[in-house]
């Protein structure tokens, strides 16, 4: 059992190849509600052009943190995040329409109170969990390739050379409503979750990714040598890695 919450947690963002200005944000923040402890950890990453991109995945973070720091409680978690998202996506939707702009941004987060983790996520950011050396994906994307590999249409492993790749089924600013995707994870200790953008998770495979976090080393040096990992293999995105654990 888990009786204090403690996270050890690094955060890692590089403009890999693509030499142009970050579009993804992070953010965290670890709430005392009626003397419990509640971290959150959120990645987002932003689309519609470079200086657009990286407004809405800002406007993404700040919005979803400024809604829990304003309505968390110690319970109805799952429908509190589920609107903060659903706020943020009216901030960026309602921008952009007003400024006839197309943007909007993914985005991926944990929720961790006690012994369990709500994780919730829009676009195709990622959220794994690592275990007893074993990596499995929590989150599922909402993206072309997805829905191609569900209705099997597309072998499983062809999904890293397809040039829908990038191209996503749901994003926050993107329309009116958002349909918003919730795990809920019971937790261990010593439990790791990775938070990415699709420039680490679109480039490495996951056999790539288990093996750096299985190595004896720390966080920092697990995410540094990720986000290395990823332009070495070539990606032409932007990374963002962000690892939690308890």
């Amino acid at each position: 059992m888990i009786t204090q919450l403690q996270f050890d947690i690094s955060v890692r963002a590089d403009v890999g190849n693509s030499n142009q200005p970050i579009q993804d944000n992070n953010g965290r923040a670890i709430f005392e509600v009626v003397g419990e402890v509640i971290g959150f950890f959120v990645v987002a990453d932003g689309m519609g052009g470079y200086e657009d991109g990286a407004r809405a995945s800002q406007t993404v973070i700040d919005t979803v943190l400024a809604y829990l720091r304003a309505n968390l409680s110690t319970d109805t978690h799952t429908a509190i995040l589920r609107q903060a998202i659903e706020a943020a996506n009216t901030a960026v939707y309602t921008y952009t329409q007003a400024e006839e702009i197309r943007s909007g941004s993914t985005i991926t987060c944990a929720l961790i109170h006690q012994e369990q983790a709500l994780i919730a996520n829009v676009g195709d950011s990622r959220t794994y969990l690592h275990r007893q050396r074993q990596l499995r994906q929590i989150t599922r994307d909402h993206s072309m390739v997805e829905e191609l590999i569900q209705r099997n249409l597309m072998p499983a492993e062809e999904r890293y050379d397809n040039r829908y790749l990038n191209v996503l089924t749901r994003g926050l600013g993107t329309a009116v409503d958002v349909e918003v995707d919730m795990f809920e994870l019971p937790l261990l200790p010593d439990d790791l979750l990775l938070l990415c953008s699709d420039g680490l998770s679109s480039t490495l495979r996951e056999g790539e990714i288990a093996d750096i976090l299985n190595q004896p080393t720390s966080l920092d040096e697990m995410s540094e040598q990720l986000v290395q990992a990823a332009i070495t293999a070539g990606g032409n995105d932007h990374i963002t890695v962000m690892l939690v654990r308890l």
